[in-house]
């Protein structure tokens, strides 16, 4: 009888932790951002939380195999939270200048 041969996906596949952890405060910090319209008081935490997650993303492209893919989307969800924190920020000081010029 010939010997069984192993299943061909029988390892699990890799997982980057620090990867992982990039795409994470790339969607805490998006989230943050979208609460800031209904509590303004987070807007800095928004902020600190997109540009930590762009160190992340930083951090994990200098490993030797990083997940290209999970950096990217990192990266983009970071920089879509800043983005868009710098586009409610403007739209705070407008609406308060024109306010106060009324």
């Amino acid at each position: 009888m010939p010997e069984e041969l192993p299943a061909p996906y029988e390892q699990e596949a890799p997982v980057d932790d620090v990867a992982l952890l990039a795409v994470a405060l790339g969607v805490a910090a998006l989230l943050v951002t979208v609460a800031t319209v209904v509590l303004p008081g987070l807007q800095l935490a928004g902020w600190l939380v997109a540009v930590v997650g762009l160190g992340v993303c930083g951090l994990a492209l200098r490993r030797p195999e990083p997940a290209r893919r999970a950096v990217t989307a990192g990266v983009l969800l970071s920089g879509a939270a800043l983005l868009l924190s710098a586009v409610l920020a403007a739209a705070a000081v407008v609406r308060a200048v024109l306010g106060a010029g009324a």
